[in-house]
């Protein structure tokens, strides 16, 4: 996702977390902010949400953005899963009164159902998940089993909010 958004001439994103608990969720926040800074020399903004609900994240979105000058603005909200993307992508358009993508673009991950949703079609990163149920089950059946920290990977779903 970071590289598409940097390949996309995007140069002031803001990170939209969700609870700072360790998860994969902390490793996408992480390795996003790690990207932008080796290949910008910049560090991107960051706004937290408590949980991931999308009626929370518009407002809180909303509430950060709210008074920022124009060109203060991020060009591209990068959101840690596409819940709190259609939550930034309400309060980019009804309480910003503003337009996604052509004034602040949107991201998400996982590529849930709604994501495709015509009042959303977020893009957003696809988890491999056959692929990480049936490594799942391989940990449970075989718990002495010593390869557990695996990587998976999806891929890039791009679609018109980004």
């Amino acid at each position: 996702m970071a590289e598409y958004i940097h390949a996309k001439g995007y140069r002031r994103p803001l990170f939209v977390a969700g609870p700072q608990n360790y998860s994969a969720h902390l490793l996408r926040k992480e390795t996003f902010f790690s990207y932008w800074h080796l290949n910008t020399g910049r560090e991107p903004g960051l706004v937290t949400v408590s949980t991931y609900d999308p009626a929370l994240a518009r407002r809180v979105v909303a509430e950060t953005l709210q008074n920022c000058a124009r060109e203060d603005l991020p060009d591209v909200l990068v959101c840690e899963n596409d819940a709190l993307a259609m939550g930034a992508a309400d309060a980019v358009r009804y309480s910003l009164g503003l337009s996604v993508p052509g004034d602040i673009a949107i991201t998400g991950f996982d590529d849930v159902p709604q994501a495709d949703n015509p009042n959303y079609r977020i893009t957003t990163y696809r988890q491999p998940l056959s692929e990480m149920v049936d490594y799942l089950v391989e940990v449970l059946a075989h718990p002495d089993k010593q390869d557990r920290d695996r990587l998976f990977l999806g891929s890039l779903v791009v679609r018109e909010s980004a």
